[in-house]
């Protein structure tokens, strides 16, 4: 599944259609038969849509959900276009043919092409008739041989896939060590819309990081139900989701995320209160996940983000839901502080709280990889326009 940035609604109700028929998300492309793309892409978001395809395995299909209505017959049409021999014949066969092309034009540009090797001279070599024993190499002296004068900083070696060596760095204990440039999205499980955090690593610690969003759209944020309370439970309990999922926790990520469902059904908002409370109680409990996210924070960030461990933002999170929950009516029973009204680059009523592309620059820097990956699920990332718009 590729979430389009501004697609949130579109990407919930296909989780909601994909847990309905028993089905589950693939964690990377190998895995998956059906590209689901929620939200209409921009130019960008479809080069990147079009690698993931190029990835997947076959049989596959692909469908676009523009609107969350029609998510449930978007996946209808996927599992019946599977089972429809004659396309997916002509899938494989165009990707053997393409593969074939693409292998003889590397070998012609490599010089290969026309060499006979035979009429190089080598079809004639006798090696019977080569005495080497008349060869003293005792005599050559490799002593005189300056390798030191060797520079092989302009020899321009093609790499693999275009991924050049590693270069050197010294890091902050004045060790050298390997740096690579590693970009992180815009297609990964549980990971913001669009967003590619481009990382310069020194080991699996992040020295350096450029963000970027893909095609940065209006912010439509998720499923409206009419109710700013029902809104609000949905919006937290979605963000508590996609944090435990990427802090490895699974059945309770799976148990915020039928929480969330409940409410979009229409479970009377009590009834979705007292499972929020619940999981609230696992969470404190968890010497696991108190354990996994130890030392894990927020450094530095607007809208008062500094130093805030990420259970305590789960915990709020949940608290927020809680309460939204147990509100009588109206925004006005809510409070700023949970709705995000008057709160600027705060808490939103919709998702985590609003963290532009340069601060998460700063805010991932000196982490490593692990604790990146938490970072970003436990800030709401917003692009330039989106910015602007605010």
């Amino acid at each position: 599944m590729v979430e389009v940035p501004g697609a949130t609604g579109q990407r919930i109700a296909v989780e909601r259609a994909v847990a309905a028929r028993a089905w589950v998300l693939a964690r990377s492309p190998a895995e998956a038969d059906v590209l689901a793309v929620c939200g209409h892409p921009g130019p960008q978001m479809r080069e990147a849509i079009a690698r993931v395809w190029e990835q997947l395995p076959g049989p596959r299909t692909r469908v676009d959900v523009v609107v969350p209505e029609k998510a449930d017959a978007a996946l209808d049409a996927a599992s019946s276009a599977l089972l429809q021999e004659a396309p997916h014949r002509e899938d494989a066969r165009s990707r053997t043919d393409a593969g074939a092309q693409e292998h003889d034009t590397d070998h012609e540009e490599s010089g290969h092409g026309d060499t006979d090797h035979e009429e190089s001279g080598h079809g004639d070599m006798d090696d019977g008739d080569m005495d080497h024993g008349d060869m003293d190499h005792g005599d050559m002296d490799h002593g005189d041989m300056d390798h030191g004068d060797m520079d092989h900083g302009d020899m321009d070696m093609p790499m693999p896939g275009g991924i050049g060596l590693a270069s050197g760095r010294r890091d902050r204990d004045g060790l050298e060590m390997d740096v690579l440039h590693v970009p992180l999205g815009p297609v990964l499980p549980h990971w913001p819309a669009g967003l590619v955090l481009t990382c310069t690593l020194q080991g699996d610690v992040v020295v350096e990081a450029g963000a970027e969003l893909l095609d940065p759209g209006e912010d439509l944020g998720g499923p409206g139900t009419g109710d700013p309370r029902r809104d609000v439970l949905v919006a937290r309990c979605d963000a508590v989701a996609r944090l435990l999922a990427v802090a490895g926790w699974d059945s309770a990520a799976d148990q915020a995320t039928r929480v969330r469902d409940r409410c979009l059904d229409g479970v009377p908002l009590a009834e979705c209160a007292a499972a929020v409370e619940r999981l609230a109680r696992r969470v404190t409990r968890s010497r696991s996940l108190r354990w996994s996210l130890r030392g894990s924070s927020i450094p530095t960030g607007p809208g008062g983000l500094e130093g805030v461990e990420l259970l305590d933002r789960v915990l709020d999170w949940l608290e927020q839901a809680r309460v939204a929950g147990q509100a009588p009516a109206g925004p006005a029973e809510l409070g700023g502080e949970v709705t995000g009204e008057g709160t600027g680059e705060g808490v939103t009523r919709w998702g985590a709280e609003r963290v532009s592309l340069e601060a998460l620059s700063d805010l991932v820097s000196g982490l490593d990889l692990a604790a990146v990956r938490l970072v970003v699920a436990g800030v709401a990332v917003v692009g330039e326009k989106q910015v602007a718009d605010a």
